[in-house]
């Protein structure tokens, strides 16, 4: 999730609610209402034309490569960033941060599928401009725990389990999930613990998941590696024989480009069910979700007892509602 700290002014951005919504309280209802309200956000772009904007005029020249690294495979083609239109629709994590992208992973017929959310990039202006934070940022930042942020999130609930066993664990859970051949996820994951350790014995801030973002997107992170030097005997056999005196940011970017360019649309969906969007409230405004809240409150009046709520039963009386307020 690529976050945005210490907000100090935004107009016309409502604060996160303190209470939880009761129709939000039954997600699968409220992305119901939210679709017959016409308020889903299906607003997206193909990942392919966000890269290509990048390697067209990059906000800063490390956005270059990794963006290179993406057009490597035409999956891009056909994976999809959905676009946050409305200033609210931005995800308060609180207060005083918000989300400017945000990814959610999952399994879907037996592959890693994911959502990418990122902030529509005229929105930045009225949030008076994030230094050192773009659309391409957030983008590159995102795209990247599309094919990370999982694997890594495993890893560390096994990684219990060292060496030969630990691998074993490893596959058995990915077969668990009906992913057979995770070879080159265990490859990568063996070499990025690595470059992670030697982050984090260097003053290192961010967290396994954050390091390979923010350590090629964002130019903080990407300047704090770049003064990082390694010796060979801290690389693997692999970046020994491709590199020669390089930087911790030249060993991570080179694992990701190995990792990516090598990956198995056996283990990633190239594109995922709109109609699983997993954070539908994120694109749908505040003030859209108080109005589906007062129309549900209005459809429980009707009913003898919450017992009898029915997702059909509220989007007849919403249809109902809407028809009547348009005669």
């Amino acid at each position: 999730m690529k976050e945005l700290l210490k907000i100090n002014k935004v107009e016309n951005i409502d604060n996160e609610e303190k209470n939880t919504p009761e129709l939000e309280q039954n997600p699968d209802l409220a992305n119901a209402a939210y679709e017959t309200l016409g308020f889903k956000g299906k607003d997206f772009v193909y990942t392919s034309e966000l890269i290509d904007e990048v390697i067209e005029k990059p906000d800063f020249e490390e956005l270059l490569p990794v963006a290179q690294i993406f057009k490597h495979k035409d999956r891009i083609n056909h994976t999809k960033v959905f676009l946050g239109k409305n200033v609210r629709s931005v995800n308060f994590l609180n207060q005083n941060t918000i989300a400017l992208g945000q990814t959610t992973n999952f399994i879907e017929n037996n592959k890693i599928a994911n959502n990418i959310f990122v902030f529509d990039k005229k929105y930045y202006e009225a949030l008076g401009k994030p230094e050192r934070e773009s659309q391409q940022s957030t983008l590159l930042h995102e795209e990247i725990h599309r094919y990370t942020s999982f694997i890594i999130g495993e890893y560390k609930k096994i990684a219990k389990f060292p060496g030969i066993e630990y691998c074993e664990k490893f596959k058995e859970h990915f077969n668990s999930l009906g992913i057979h051949d995770v070879s080159l996820e265990i490859e990568f994951l063996k070499e990025y613990f690595n470059l992670f350790e030697i982050y984090k014995n260097q003053g290192g801030w961010l967290n396994s998941i954050e390091f390979i973002t923010y350590g090629l997107t964002n130019k903080g992170g990407v300047d704090f590696l770049k003064n990082i030097r390694l010796h060979g005997r801290e690389l693997s056999k692999r970046s020994q024989d491709s590199l020669n005196n390089l930087t911790l940011y030249d060993a991570l970017l080179d694992l990701f480009k190995y990792y990516y360019t090598n990956l198995s649309d056996d283990v990633y969906a190239s594109s995922t069910d709109t109609v699983k969007l997993k954070f539908d409230s994120v694109l749908v405004s505040t003030e859209q979700k108080n109005k589906a809240e007062q129309i549900y409150l209005e459809y429980i009046k009707t009913l003898a007892s919450k017992n009898d709520i029915t997702k059909e039963g509220f989007i007849d009386f919403i249809k109902t509602k809407e028809l009547g307020s348009h005669i």
